[in-house]
């Protein structure tokens, strides 16, 4: 399952100040891919990962100097060197790793809050970064199923990206970078798709196991009973 559902959940409830990790690019094999995202909490608390444990505690040293700038940053892995110094082969891959940070602040907290709305209501949302020469966020956008557009773009939303929502068929929505001509510019793409639902008729103690199991593991649950009283959150 994704971990950008406990991301969300996580960004919509907490106080604290975070960045947002995404992988925007990989060539070559990697632990990870193309759209997997982690948070870094002020603090250093952590939710998801973008690797097997070998990058993020480079990652989360460069926290506090992205919440104080305000501005996202890029960052290169490249795995493919043999020198034992370096991040090559012996971190258990071999390909070079591009990471995006960006600081969830105001205009972003919002736009990932509407993403969890939608993902909620059980729509897919379509997830598009333009990117500066230097690897940072210039203009993003999320669109809907149902081509609900909201985000930070500058300038005519390309219509290109709104023909792969339209289809929404594989692999035309899979994650990674992609050039897009009447733009003139390479974005990065990623699909989200809702968690999937398990639906629990009946309440009774032999389904609280159930239901914890399938929640733990990524399912949107729904208890079902016609007795209110034991559709508790004491018990789910």
């Amino acid at each position: 399952m994704e971990e950008i559902h406990r991301i969300l959940e996580t960004i919509q409830r907490t106080d604290l100040r975070s960045v947002l990790a995404t992988i925007t690019q990989v060539e070559g094999s990697a632990y990870r891919r193309e759209g997997v995202s982690m948070l870094f909490l002020e603090g250093g608390s952590q939710i998801g990962g973008v690797s097997a444990g070998c990058l993020e505690a480079h990652l989360a040293s460069f926290v506090p100097d992205i919440l104080e700038a305000g501005v996202s940053r890029s960052f290169l892995f490249d795995m493919q060197s043999p020198e034992i110094l370096s991040w090559g082969e012996e971190q258990g891959c071999g390909g070079v790793v591009h990471v995006t940070m960006e600081p969830v602040y105001d205009t972003l907290l919002d736009h990932l809050c509407a993403l969890k709305h939608f993902l909620d209501q059980q729509i897919m949302v379509m997830h598009v970064k333009r990117l500066g020469s230097d690897g940072s966020v210039t203009d993003y956008a999320f669109l809907t199923e149902n081509l609900q557009l909201f985000g930070e773009w500058r300038g005519e939303f390309p219509q290109a990206l709104v023909d792969m929502m339209s289809t929404k068929s594989e692999p035309s929505c899979t994650s990674g970078m992609r050039f897009v001509p009447t733009i003139q510019s390479d974005v990065f793409v990623h699909r989200y798709d809702p968690q999937p639902r398990l639906i629990i008729f009946g309440a009774g103690p032999d389904s609280r196991p159930l239901a914890a199991l399938a929640a733990a593991t990524g399912f949107s649950v729904i208890v079902s009973d016609w007795r209110p009283a034991l559709c508790d959150s004491t018990s789910f």
